[in-house]
């Protein structure tokens, strides 16, 4: 399977957010590929997200880019670098989970940028840190 990129169907992205979310999602995928002898096989794949909310509180869908296999820094760079090649050069706040190498690479094309770990990511941590009487639900 060949990577799917959001750019291949969608061109422009607005100059400036306010926030961006980002989020990578694991799932099996079947490959149907006849030509790579692939029919029937299932396949790991990561499908990478991106949700951009503008100045004015509207949302859109920026993208999503499908790629074999799990995340690694040199797909989320892909992600980051496509967003920009296609328009968005200012947001404000970047919501994500802490994946290595994200943050990084986030600072190095958008320097200004605020970026914030995801809700449930810190529920998540906090879950584990406090006994389960002190949180409330």
């Amino acid at each position: 399977m060949k990577g799917l990129k959001c750019s291949e169907l969608v061109l422009s992205l607005p100059h400036t957010l306010f926030a961006v979310f980002i989020d990578a999602y694991h799932a099996k995928m079947r490959d149907d590929d006849v030509a790579a002898g692939g029919v029937g096989r299932i396949k790991d794949v990561t499908i990478f997200t991106a949700l951009g909310i503008d100045t004015e509180g509207h949302k859109s869908i920026l993208g999503f880019w499908v790629n074999e296999g799990d995340e690694n820094k040199a797909l989320w760079a892909d992600v980051f670098q496509d967003m920009v090649t296609r328009g968005l050069k200012r947001v404000l706040v970047f919501v994500t989970d802490d994946f290595p190498g994200v943050k990084e690479i986030i600072k190095k094309l958008y320097p200004f940028a605020i970026i914030s770990s995801a809700l449930f990511t810190c529920k998540e941590t906090s879950g584990s840190t406090f006994q389960r009487k002190y949180i409330r639900r």
